[in-house]
């Protein structure tokens, strides 16, 4: 409990960095860089997400469990480190390749071939973060700090270095240097404290690895087509005033939907150890889990509801229709979290990766199919509620699968 704790506390703080300090910098950026601006920013950092899921590749959870339960072997930790970030590294050289052919032949990328350029930084200084080793040995609290004083660092930057809408250009700049800091300080803190090596890894260590973080990589397109799509969409079929109304309640928005992801990550290794150990104690504890943040989120989803108009004050009145999106997006906040703990904890972790894969995948297809379409017709009111609709389908048939394998059970008390 000791364990789970402190890295509750510290990936507390990597979500604050990550997401509770970019709010700080909301109000400032939306009025110096305008709706058109800061809609275009926004676009460009929805679509290299695109990149970074790629060169994730699902190891955030697959390598975080393998580290769990190898941590007490530094060979084969330091051998699944290294065939980590070999992969990473071979994975982004074919990302920057299809980046540059679509910024280089679609138009609406090549007006701006510079500023996207640049933007793509941020998935170089992404794949030096190791986050996932520190989640994995349960040790986060190192690069917590390296983490928050790197956002920190870059947040006041932005007060500096964004005087006017041209400046623009300069924030992904900085957001890189935020991530190489945070990236080489995190590896030093690992080779200097924690027994583990680069080596050239095996080839059998890194198919493993591979097919274990494909498996998880694919649940994430799917996840993707019904999250990260939203803003990439409206920018191809509107234009970025319109992206920076959405965008600026998502961000907004995510900033209470991440602050349950802390514990999810925090309790993640624990569930991968103790269901090795007793599956019948792991599903007990996964039912209390899941009932309990399920009310809680319900809980923050109504103040959300209840506070909406405040954002219109938050971001100024330019930002107006930014209001109603976050209510409709407020509202999704249950089911969004629920299928977070269901499928990260419940089917991940018992070993349904295939399953989670299959279902966020379908209904992310589903998604996309119908988004353009809804755009076109219904404008970008429609895309809150469409994602709605995906994440409580999600909802359902996941939670109707671990109910079929007795896994979710209503009398969670027992």
């Amino acid at each position: 409990m000791k364990k789970i704790l402190e890295n509750l506390f510290s990936l507390s703080s990597l979500q604050i960095a990550n997401y509770i300090i970019p709010l700080i910098t909301l109000p400032y950026l939306v009025r110096v860089l305008g709706p058109e601006k800061f809609g275009l920013t926004s676009f460009a950092q929805a679509f290299i997400l695109y990149f970074i899921f790629l060169v994730d590749f699902g190891f955030n959870f697959s390598a975080t469990k393998e580290i769990s339960i190898n941590r007490q072997d530094s060979c084969r930790v330091s051998e699944i480190f290294s065939s980590i970030f070999l992969i990473k590294f071979l994975i982004m050289l074919l990302s920057f390749l299809i980046f540059l052919i679509i910024i280089s032949t679609v138009s609406i990328f090549r007006i701006e071939f510079s500023f996207y350029l640049l933007n793509f930084l941020t998935v170089v200084g992404w794949i030096i973060f190791p986050q996932w080793y520190f989640q994995g040995i349960e040790k986060m609290k190192f690069i917590a700090l390296v983490n928050f004083l790197a956002k920190l660092i870059f947040t006041i930057a932005i007060f500096f270095f964004v005087k006017e809408s041209r400046d623009y250009i300069r924030i992904p700049i900085l957001n890189f240097i935020g991530l190489v800091f945070s990236g080489i300080v995190s590896l030093i803190i690992i080779f200097y404290y924690y027994p583990v090596k680069l080596k050239f890894p095996k080839s059998q260590t890194i198919s493993k690895q591979f097919n274990l973080g494909l498996k998880i990589f694919i649940s994430n397109v799917g996840i993707n087509l019904y999250t990260t799509s939203n803003s990439v969409m409206l920018g191809l079929l509107t234009n970025n005033v319109i992206v920076g109304y959405y965008t600026a309640a998502e961000k907004i928005f995510k900033a209470f939907q991440y602050l349950s992801i802390p514990i999810n990550q925090s309790v993640f290794p624990h569930f991968s150890q103790l269901i090795s150990i007793n599956r019948e104690r792991a599903i007990q504890l996964f039912n209390k889990f899941f009932w309990i943040s399920l009310l809680l989120t319900s809980l923050v989803s109504l103040l959300m509801v209840i506070f909406s108009p405040l954002v219109k004050i938050f971001l100024g009145k330019e930002f107006t229709p930014s209001v109603i999106i976050f209510l409709i997006l407020a509202i999704g906040l249950v089911p969004s979290l629920g299928n977070y703990t269901l499928g990260i904890q419940g089917l991940i972790n018992f070993g349904f990766e295939k399953t989670f894969a299959a279902v966020v995948f379908v209904v992310g297809i589903f998604h996309i199919s119908l988004l353009g379409l809804l755009i076109k017709y219904f404008g970008y009111i429609a895309v809150p509620f469409l994602w709605i609709s995906s994440e409580t389908v999600i909802l359902i048939v996941l939670f109707r699968y671990l109910k079929k394998k007795n896994i979710i059970r209503l009398d969670w008390k027992s």
